[in-house]
């Protein structure tokens, strides 16, 4: 398949190549910002899933009264939060790897009576009761990272949006199609050059390698991965509202510029988990940025993510959600990251994603093309 047959099955609007080519020359010229370093945390920081504590504290669990039900926003153990309710009051416990400063109602001015040893951390959030309809729970790192989560308020109970599309997003994992080695090729190099093919898998080896360097577990390499690509990969606004083209999201790219849009974060970080053995699938779908497709299912635009094998089971990773690092008019600006699209629950993931296709890419088989082309 072409460039353009490649740009179509992906939903990516292909300029032409002279067009292409004038916009490479015009925006190398225009931008002279340096590309940002890569920055790679101490491995030290990454312990085995199977030794942390899956449940908060017993003091702060122990503060929560019976309540009507409840709901964990993750499986996640370095991070999560489980809500509970009971009429218009909201128990949330959890355990986030950095310090919680305040949860809270978006639309009421009212903090929750917090609790933290600056880990796992209870907080109590008591709702007027002449609220009602949806809101957001706002969960506020002292980083200034927010974690955010749809809720429905209606006649004393409380519920977190998301079951519409929950079903409906497992069901697409479980009928993934694998894509031809040859346009794999093209995800790494639009042209399908086998040099620079081979040059940009030997860097994400290297990569993948020294960010997972001294981790054990498969479970804790993909959470370094998914944490890494989101720190050192930031979003370009500027391709976002000129043109995405192939070469916009091919890991050539957003190996040497470090930005791209959310079709390359997801390239990148399933070429890394596959360097690592960890089978990664890349998700095409739908994203509403304000509010759920409970509400809004018509304000949708194009997205893409990734749900990774590990034991088992299927980890839902939405990188670029979980940054705020941006590059626009020329220049990168470092955001903030938090965890909260890694190992997401169908439930809270539900409310703002709908996967429509599962796609399985296997970038170092892509180097089968040039070995069966070689001369006899």
């Amino acid at each position: 398949m072409n460039n353009k047959g490649l740009a179509a099955a992906a939903g990516i609007t292909l300029i032409a190549a002279a067009g292409l080519a004038s916009a490479l020359i015009i925006t190398m010229s225009r931008h002279n910002t340096p590309v940002p370093e890569y920055v790679f945390e101490d491995s030290s920081a990454y312990t085995a899933a199977t030794s942390v504590e899956t449940t908060p504290l017993p003091e702060a669990e122990s503060a929560a009264p019976e309540t009507r039900h409840s709901v964990v926003l993750s499986r996640d153990p370095h991070n999560f939060a489980k809500l509970s309710f009971d009429d218009y009051t909201i128990h949330v416990t959890g355990r986030f790897d950095e310090e919680i400063s305040a949860v809270k109602l978006a639309s009421e001015n009212i903090p929750a009576e917090l609790n933290t040893d600056g880990s796992a951390f209870s907080a109590e959030l008591t709702i007027p009761e002449n609220i009602c309809g949806y809101d957001y729970l706002y969960i506020i790192m002292k980083s200034g990272a927010l974690q955010k989560y749809r809720i429905h308020i209606v006649d004393e109970q409380i519920s977190v949006v998301g079951a519409h599309m929950a079903e409906k997003n497992s069901a697409v994992l479980e009928k993934p199609t694998e894509i031809s080695p040859e346009i794999c090729a093209m995800y790494i190099s639009d042209d399908a050059d086998e040099t620079e093919i081979r040059e940009a898998l030997d860097e994400i080896k290297r990569l993948s390698d020294e960010i997972c360097d001294g981790i054990q577990s498969d479970y804790d390499k993909l959470r370094a991965l998914s944490r890494w690509v989101s720190e050192n990969i930031y979003y370009d606004f500027e391709a976002r509202n000129t043109s995405i083209t192939v070469e916009t999201i091919s890991l050539c790219r957003v190996l040497k510029l470090h930005r791209t849009v959310c079709g390359g974060f997801a390239n990148l970080f399933a070429a890394l988990c596959e360097a690592q053995g960890i089978k990664c699938y890349n998700v095409r779908g739908a994203v509403v940025t304000n509010g759920s497709f409970e509400e809004n299912s018509d304000t949708s635009a194009s997205h893409e993510w990734t749900a990774a094998e590990i034991d088992g089971r299927l980890v839902w990773v939405d990188t670029v959600w979980n940054t705020t690092n941006s590059f626009t008019k020329g220049e990168y600006t470092k955001g903030v990251t938090h965890m909260k699209f890694f190992d997401i629950e169908n439930l809270p993931l539900g409310a703002d994603h709908r996967a429509e296709r599962c796609e399985y890419r296997s970038y170092f088989g892509c180097l089968s093309v040039f070995e069966n082309t070689q001369p006899q």
